[in-house]
């Protein structure tokens, strides 16, 4: 009776197993018959896909998918679709960001006109761009834009026209800030930085060519830290070099990246007969590195040494029996000043040298904060950067010997070469 159940229990088990192998097997088959109908689908509608693209376009495959097309474009960025009619207008990304880019910002560029009338009453006009930096009116823009200038005039957006005055003029780095009343439309220009600039990164520039309100021109970062002569022949340093165009009218118009935001103050050209000029601005950072002293002194309180220095030459080294030939020979140091605090010995041998008198036996300067010295031009490049009350470590030659000296410095004066004894 035992073996009759067990037998039984053995024979349905069995028959759940094969009951159970066969549902699995139909279950695959069921789901290999979906994957290749759902293949022959795919390749049947591929075919008919590629049936319409060849006939119809793209234009064609869209319409059936219930998507109606006024035009299509092509650029590098893929395709661009005009949905609807052609009021329904879509840009190529790069013509949205350029848009975007001149929306933003052109009510922060103003036009600039300045006169100056001479000894003889000749009256000369300039005309640039500037820079809106607050609602307070204050505005940014080059010094040779304005210079000596008696009458600023500021033309804003809405064409209103405004005098302004001068709050600060930095002459070696053709920075200057004028100022117009307080003016709710106003809207300052938001600022960037240009220490992370790449070459070949995409850049604009907007001001007033030829008296044209408010050009936009595009182009890239075609170089940077280049050293740049101004038309006062002094060195700019530091430089943003670009291909966007820039012409006379644009110095004091803002250089700004594919965000709105501004990394550079247009401010030159460079060119030779029959060849096209390069294009250079002013780095955002040395704009905000100076503006405070701008904004509270009316001018930069640039870092300087109170001594009269002279740059070597062979000659005077073989005069002077020195070892080297390169260098700023310490001609003279004030009296009382910070230079002779430090320890800086000027010469005690008068000599006449071209028109001018200079003494022998001082100090030479061979190194500032680290940097070689071997011309003038060295030795301003390595202040150029510095403030008035920064700490400046020289490393001087001395009776053949090197010796090192901190020196406090002082502010720079109009006339560099003289000190006060």
């Amino acid at each position: 009776m035992d073996n009759s159940k067990n037998n039984r229990k053995f024979s349905y088990l069995k028959i759940a197993i094969i009951a159970l192998i066969v549902i699995v097997v139909l279950l695959f088959l069921h789901r290999w018959s979906i994957k290749i109908q759902t293949k022959y689908d795919r390749d049947e509608l591929r075919s008919d896909v590629e049936k319409i693209l060849d006939n119809e376009g793209e234009r064609g495959l869209l319409s059936l998918g219930g998507v109606e097309v006024g035009d299509l474009f092509y650029d590098e960025d893929g395709v661009s679709l005009i949905l609807g009619d052609s009021s329904s207008w879509e840009y190529t990304s790069d013509e949205k960001q350029n848009i975007d880019v001149y929306e933003k910002t052109e009510n922060s560029v103003v036009y600039i006109s300045s006169t100056t009338q001479s000894s003889d009453g000749t009256v000369s006009t300039t005309t640039g761009s500037g820079i809106v930096l607050s609602n307070a009116g204050e505005i940014l823009t080059n010094y040779h834009v304005i210079g000596d200038s008696e009458n600023i005039v500021v033309t804003l957006v809405d064409e209103s026209s405004h005098k302004a005055e001068v709050v600060g003029l930095d002459e070696v780095d053709d920075i200057a800030v004028i100022k117009i009343e307080e003016n709710d439309s106003l809207i300052p220009i938001k600022l960037g930085r240009s220490n992370g600039l790449k070459i070949g990164q995409k850049v604009l520039a907007i001001g007033n060519p030829f008296g044209y309100d408010r050009t936009l021109t595009t182009g890239i970062v075609s170089g940077l830290n280049r050293a740049v002569q101004t038309q006062d022949e002094t060195l700019a340093i530091g430089m943003i070099q670009t291909d966007a165009a820039i012409n006379p009218g644009n110095s004091g118009g803002p250089l700004l990246n594919g965000h709105g935001e501004m990394v550079g103050m247009n401010t030159s050209i460079y060119t030779q007969s029959d060849t096209q000029g390069m294009n250079f601005a002013i780095p955002i950072d040395t704009v905000l590195s100076l503006l405070p002293d701008l904004l509270t002194n009316g001018k930069v309180l640039r870092g300087w040494i109170d001594i009269v220095p002279i740059q070597l030459t062979k000659q005077l080294a073989q005069y002077n029996d020195l070892p080297i030939s390169d260098g700023i020979l310490v001609s003279q140091v004030e009296k009382g000043g910070k230079a002779e605090s430090a320890g800086l010995r000027g010469g005690d041998q008068k000599v006449s040298y071209g028109k001018s008198v200079i003494y022998l036996g001082g100090d030479v300067i061979t190194e500032i904060n680290g940097r070689t010295i071997s011309t003038y031009n060295d030795y301003y490049n390595a202040l150029l950067t510095t403030k008035m009350g920064d700490k400046a470590k020289l490393t001087i030659l001395r009776d053949g010997k090197e010796k090192e000296i901190t020196v406090t410095l002082v502010e720079r004066a109009e006339d560099i070469n003289k000190v006060e004894n």
